[in-house]
C-alpha cells in the first residue's frame, strides 16, 4: 500500500475478506483495533509514502510549496470569509482584542497532555480509546482543532508571527501524536468533522498575511494538513454512505463538513463527490432532529444548529440548492434562540464541550446565540434572532455590517411554548411582568434529569442545573436525581430507562402550560407514576408547579429546588420565602403540607452542591420539600415574579 487511497481500500478489503460484507466505518474501526493491522495501516496512511502520494495526486510532486500556494488560492476563492484589511482593522472596535490575544498567547504556551497514560492513548487504535470526561476535556483543544483556529485568528488580527508558528507547530504535533485511525482524535465521525471545519478555517486565517508557503516551514505542515484532511473526507464520506438514503441526525456534522472539504479542496479528486454527498445529506439529517431517531439530548442538537447554519451559509455563497436545509435550520435555530439569553443561559443540564463547533465561543451563552443569529440573517427571520450582539461567526462570515443587519431584524415575539422532541426539551418562554422568563423541562427518559426543570430570568438561572459531572468525590451525587430540580420517590433513583410523555403544551393570550408524565418508578413494590404540570401566567407573573403522584400505597415524595450559589433565602411570612440572587428577587410559596428544609453543602448524604466545571464544585442552596403521600396526591409550589430585578 503506497498511497492514502490504496491504504484505505486495502484496509476495507481486509475487512471484507474476513466478513464478506460491506464495511461500515465504526465497525471497521472496531475490527481494526482488534487486529495487528492498526500500526501498519496508520503508518501507510500518514507516512512518507503517503505525503509523496498526496503531492503527486494534486499535481505538485516533490513541490510542497506549490501545494501550499494552491491551497492558499483555493481557500481564498472558495471559503469566502470576510478577512480583508477593513475587517482586520475593525475587529478591535467590536471585540475585546487585547483579551483575546492574551488568551491566545496563554494557549500558545500549552502543549499536548503529557505523561505515560497520554502517550499510550495517543498510540492506541481509536476503537480502543476510552476516555473519562476530564481526559476528553484535556484532549479536546487539539482533537477538535479549536485551539489551532483560535491561534490562527489571533495571528490574523495581530500579525504576531509567533502565534502563527505556534498554530503550525500544534497542527504538526497533532499529526505526529495522532496518526490516522490512532488516538483520541479519531474516535468518532463527529469529532473528525469538527476538526476538519476548524482546520479549514484556521488555514484560511494563516494564508492571509504571508501566504501558507511563507508560514508553513517549506510547505511540510501544509502537506500534513492536506493529507489528514483527505483522510477525514474519506472517513466522513464512508459514514454518510453507510447511513444510506435516509441520514440520521448524527450525520448532520459529517454532511456539513463534507460540504466544506469538497468546496475548499478542489485539488483533490474526491472533492466533487464530497460536496454533492454533503449537500444532499445535510437537509435530511437536520430534519431528522425532529424525529424519534434523534438522541433526545439538547447539547448535540445545539451543535447541529451550528452545523446547519454554517452549511447553509456556504451553500448560499456557492449558489447551490440545499434541499431541506432551510426547514431544518429554522427548527434548530429556534431551539438555540430559546436556550440563549435572555430565555436561557446557553446550558441546561451540564455543558459538554461538543455543544460548540467552531472554537471562537468559550461561553455557552455566546455559542447558543451564534447559530441562531447567523440563521436569522441568512433567512431574514426575526423570530429566530437571539439578541442584537454581534459574534465572531457573524463577523467572519458576513462582515462588520452584520451588526447593522441584526438591528434591522425587528425581533420576533417571545419563543412561547415549544417542544423539541429530538433534543429532549420542552420550553415555556414569555415576558412576565417586565421580565423575560425561560422555563425548560427535560423530556429525556434518562433517569437523573427526567422532568427536571431549569428556570431562567433575563438569562440568569433561578432553578439551576447541577453543572458538568466529572470524576471528583461528588460525581455520583451530580449524576443522581437529587442534584436536579426533580421529584424523587422513597429516596431512590428511577430505573435506568423510564418513559417521558409530553401530555399537553398550550399557549394562550396570557398563559403558557405544559404537562408531562414520567413512568420510571415501576420497579418499586408499589409502582408510582409522576405527572408534572407547569402553568406560567405571564400577565400576573406567576409560575405554578404542580407535581402529581399516582399510586395506591404510601410513599415519601421529595421535590428539589436548586438555587444558584450565594442566593439568599429569607422567610417572608405565611410559609413563603424571599429568594434574592443573580436573577433578582422572587417570592417562593411551597406546598403547605410539605416540610421545607434549606440545605447548603451537606456531606452525608451529599446535597446542596453545584459544579462550576469538571471536578470543581461549590456549595449552593437547595430547598428540599418532603411529603408523605398516600394514593393519588398533589404537591403545588408557586413562584411569584416581582415587577423588576428588585422587589
Amino acid at each position: 500500500m503506497t498511497s492514502l487511497r490504496l491504504a484505505v481500500k486495502g484496509l476495507a478489503a481486509c475487512v471484507m475478506i474476513q466478513t464478506m460484507e460491506k464495511p461500515e466505518l465504526h465497525g471497521l474501526w472496531a475490527r481494526l483495533g482488534r487486529s495487528r493491522l492498526a500500526a501498519r495501516v496508520a503508518e501507510d496512511l500518514g507516512g512518507e509514502k503517503a505525503r509523496a502520494e498526496i503531492l503527486r495526486v494534486v499535481g505538485y510532486g516533490g513541490q510542497p510549496l506549490g501545494l501550499a500556494a494552491r491551497l492558499a488560492a483555493d481557500l481564498h476563492a472558495h471559503l469566502p470569509l470576510c478577512t480583508g484589511p477593513a475587517e482586520q482593522r475593525a475587529f478591535g472596535t467590536l471585540f475585546p482584542g487585547p483579551q483575546l490575544l492574551e488568551a491566545a498567547r496563554c494557549e500558545a504556551e500549552a502543549a499536548l497532555p503529557q505523561g505515560p497514560a497520554q502517550a499510550q492513548l495517543a498510540a492506541m487504535p481509536a476503537s480502543q480509546v476510552r476516555l473519562d470526561l476530564e481526559e476528553e476535556a484535556a484532549w479536546r483543544p487539539w482533537t477538535s482543532g479549536q485551539r489551532i483556529l483560535r491561534l490562527a485568528r489571533a495571528y490574523f488580527i495581530s500579525g504576531d508571527g509567533e502565534l502563527a508558528e505556534t498554530a503550525w507547530s500544534q497542527l504538526e504535533q497533532f499529526c505526529q501524536a495522532s496518526p490516522p485511525l490512532m488516538g483520541p482524535g479519531w474516535t468518532s465521525a463527529g469529532l473528525v468533522a469538527v476538526r476538519a471545519l476548524n482546520w479549514l478555517w484556521a488555514l484560511r486565517f494563516l494564508a492571509l498575511a504571508k501566504g501558507l508557503a511563507g508560514l508553513g516551514a517549506g510547505g511540510g505542515p501544509v502537506v500534513e494538513a492536506v493529507l489528514h484532511l483527505r483522510l477525514m473526507g474519506m472517513l466522513l464520506a464512508q459514514d454518510q454512505e453507510a447511513a444510506g438514503t435516509a441520514p440520521g441526525p448524527e450525520q448532520a456534522a459529517g454532511a456539513a463538513a463534507l460540504m466544506y472539504l469538497g468546496r475548499c479542496l478542489p485539488c483533490l479528486p474526491e472533492s466533487p463527490q464530497w460536496w454533492e454527498a454533503g449537500r444532499q445529506s445535510l437537509g435530511p439529517a437536520l430534519m431528522a432532529w425532529s424525529g424519534a431517531g434523534a438522541s433526545g439530548d439538547w447539547a448535540p442538537a445545539l451543535a447541529a444548529a451550528e452545523w446547519g447554519a454554517l452549511g447553509l451559509w456556504l451553500g448560499l455563497e456557492a449558489g447551490a440548492e440545499m434541499p431541506g436545509v432551510v426547514a431544518g435550520v429554522s427548527r434548530l435555530a429556534a431551539l438555540s434562540r430559546a436556550l440563549a439569553p435572555p430565555w436561557g443561559s446557553g446550558s441546561l443540564w451540564g455543558w459538554p464541550g461538543e455543544a460548540s463547533v467552531l472554537g471562537f465561543d468559550l461561553e455557552p451563552s455566546a455559542a447558543a446565540a451564534a447559530s441562531a443569529n447567523l440563521a436569522a440573517i441568512l433567512l431574514a427571520a426575526p423570530e429566530i434572532r437571539a439578541g442584537r450582539e454581534i459574534n465572531e461567526r457573524l463577523y467572519w462570515t458576513l462582515g462588520p455590517q452584520a451588526g447593522e443587519r441584526l438591528r434591522q431584524l425587528a425581533g420576533g415575539p417571545a419563543p412561547g411554548a415549544q417542544e423539541w422532541h429530538g433534543a429532549g426539551v420542552a420550553s415555556l418562554c414569555a415576558d412576565g411582568v417586565g421580565r423575560k422568563v425561560g422555563l425548560h423541562l427535560s423530556t429525556s427518559p434518562g433517569q437523573a434529569a427526567a422532568l427536571g426543570l431549569a428556570l431562567f430570568l433575563e438569562g440568569q438561572p433561578l432553578l439551576a442545573p447541577p453543572g458538568p459531572v466529572g470524576r471528583g468525590p461528588l460525581s455520583s451525587h451530580l449524576r443522581s436525581r437529587s442534584a436536579h430540580n426533580t421529584i424523587m420517590m422513597d429516596g431512590q433513583d428511577p430505573k435506568p430507562l423510564g418513559r417521558v410523555d409530553l401530555e399537553a403544551l398550550e399557549q394562550g393570550p396570557r398563559h403558557l402550560f405544559l404537562a408531562a408524565a414520567y413512568d420510571g418508578y415501576d420497579h418499586l413494590k408499589d409502582p408510582v407514576l409522576i405527572r408534572r404540570r407547569v402553568f406560567l401566567d405571564h400577565e400576573a407573573g406567576l409560575i405554578s408547579l404542580v407535581d402529581q403522584v399516582q399510586s395506591t400505597g404510601k410513599h415519601l415524595c421529595e421535590v428539589f429546588f436548586h438555587l444558584p450559589p450565594e442566593t439568599k433565602v429569607e422567610a417572608a411570612g405565611q410559609g413563603s420565602f424571599l429568594l434574592s440572587g443573580v436573577f433578582g428577587q422572587v417570592l417562593f410559596k411551597p406546598e403547605p403540607k410539605a416540610k421545607v428544609t434549606l440545605v447548603t453543602g451537606r456531606g452525608n448524604p451529599p446535597l446542596g452542591w453545584m459544579a462550576l466545571g469538571l471536578g470543581r464544585v461549590t456549595p449552593a442552596p437547595v430547598l428540599l420539600l418532603r411529603a408523605a403521600v398516600v394514593g393519588n396526591a398533589r404537591i403545588t409550589n408557586v413562584i411569584a415574579l416581582t415587577s423588576g430585578r428588585e422587589a
